[in-house]
């Protein structure tokens, strides 16, 4: 086992080592996730084979890093995919696919194998010393030998000096010896290899912790706990008190859409308006969706009057979520688009979708509520990634360029900002008929200017086979079709 988490930490060193991300994610995801699959089918540890399926999003959300150039989910992902992977090997070894206690249980795993750095230093040591040769019985051990260096060091270094002192042609030498020896290190970047080394060595003392935890970890605490009935009074209040809060709400927002449906778009108050509230309206849906489970989980008493409550803040959580989408697609539609409004579509979209199965759990269906929520989100986690957002924000964007011929300067900027996925989108601009209008040529040439320090940038660059990307190899052909007279 401990050979394989060797090879591991060496190939992790020679994919990210001074590298930028690309291909070289997926390529050290994959064996890893092999690796831990088959260690617990070996181990016998497998009790729930189903969360085996959980690998597969961890393989998607690696291959987005050499398919796409999005520096914001590469962030996201350099953190979903670890946690994705804990996950994985927490729920393989437990019974039932429940998702109890995710966060505590996760950062359990995370730092316990740190925790096992001493077990994984003893078990090589003591597999050293079974393994030593039949010569080596002499009574120098390790420590013996430390114990030497440790009392020579210090002669050494003192009877160094003196010499160094009492004779200057030595001191010249020894300077000399210092001298070449500092080139070397710079020449042959020794200092950078001894980093390297230090990096490969923690890599496998951690995975190998990493796999030890798994050995020593007999089960996961699931909180069975039940939990005591509880006087429904205040419950039913809370909940009729909100229900009648977002129906008042609900009929004020249908007045509000009419109103800025009517409304000019060039008009500051429709900006203000559009925007107005979507944030808002998702956090109170996110609050609804938390209310709602509390008041199931914690009245068992099968009250139809809750059940009639909960089932009603699903719908009218649903309405809500349904005028936040339209502010935020009206907004987008005369503003365009931005990352953080795609990511809200995104998080509106669902926490839609979440409703269907809440829905069925106010009902008395029989559904594992933790379970459905954890795919759903996954699923849609993923369906993010591969949308490729960069190039749809481009692509809105740059297409309500073209029909209104207007685009402010700091809208081209931020089209710079959206990497390699945008310039398909980007490069359209540049083909648009010459006019005589003055804003219209301007824009062009700011892009144009800006697509060229791009290409000039890529050009210069020089990418090893580990950082391959297909996003930044389809730009650069773009850009040379379109610069090759540079050349």
């Amino acid at each position: 086992m401990y050979i394989v988490v060797l090879l591991l930490s060496i190939w992790q060193s020679i994919l990210f080592w001074n590298k930028q991300p690309g291909i070289s994610v997926i390529l050290f995801v994959l064996p890893l996730v092999i690796f831990l699959i088959k260690f617990l089918e070996k181990s016998r540890k497998i009790k729930n084979k189903n969360a085996g399926l959980i690998a597969i999003p961890i393989i998607l959300l690696s291959a987005t890093y050499f398919i796409f150039n999005n520096d914001f989910l590469n962030n996201v992902n350099s953190l979903a995919i670890p946690v994705l992977i804990v996950l994985m090997v927490i729920e393989l070894i437990c019974d039932t696919f429940t998702l109890k206690k995710p966060l505590s249980n996760v950062l359990g795993f995370i730092f316990k194998a740190i925790g096992r750095f001493g077990l994984v230093g003893k078990k090589i040591i003591g597999k050293m010393k079974k393994d030593e040769n039949i010569e080596d019985k002499n009574p120098k051990n390790i420590k013996r030998i430390l114990k030497a260096i440790a009392i020579s060091l210090p002669l050494l270094l003192f009877v160094l000096i003196l010499l160094v002192t009492a004779d200057s042609d030595f001191a010249k030498i020894f300077i000399k010896i210092i001298d070449y020896t500092f080139r070397a290190i710079e020449k042959f970047k020794i200092s950078n290899m001894v980093n390297r080394i230090i990096g490969i060595v923690f890599v496998f003392f951690y995975l190998a912790g990493f796999v030890e935890n798994i050995i020593l970890t007999k089960d996961i605490e699931r909180n069975n706990s039940k939990v005591k009935d509880k006087d429904s009074l205040t419950i039913k209040i809370i909940l009729t008190a909100l229900n009648l809060m977002y129906v008042v709400f609900c009929v004020i927002q249908v007045k509000s859409l009419i109103k800025l449906c009517t409304m000019d778009r060039t008009n500051y108050s429709y900006s203000y308006y559009a925007r107005q509230g979507f944030f808002q309206l998702m956090v109170v849906s996110a609050i609804n969706l938390v209310m709602i489970l509390q008041s199931k989980s914690r009245c068992y008493k099968k009250e139809s009057y809750i059940k009639i409550m909960d089932l009603g803040m699903v719908i009218l959580t649903g309405v809500i979520l349904i005028f936040s989408f339209i502010r935020m697609y009206f907004y987008g539609q005369s503003f365009g688009f931005t990352l953080k409004r795609v990511l809200v579509f995104w998080a509106q979209i669902t926490e839609g979708i979440l409703l269907i199965p809440t829905a069925m759990y106010v009902l008395d269906k029989k559904i594992n509520l933790t379970k459905t929520y954890f795919i759903i989100i996954v699923t849609m986690y993923v369906i993010l990634n591969f949308v490729n957002i960069n190039k749809l924000i481009a692509k809105v964007n740059v297409n309500m360029y073209l029909e209104r011929k207007w685009f402010d300067s700091a809208d081209i900027y931020y089209l710079e900002n959206l990497g390699t996925d945008a310039i398909p989108e980007t490069i359209k601009v540049l083909d648009m008929e010459k006019t005589e209008d003055a804003a219209v040529e301007n824009t062009k040439m700011q892009c144009r200017d800006i697509l060229k320090e791009t290409y000039e940038n890529m050009k210069e660059e020089k990418t090893s086979w580990q950082e391959f990307n297909i996003s930044k190899l389809k730009a650069k052909k773009i850009l040379e079709n379109v610069f090759y007279k540079i050349d």
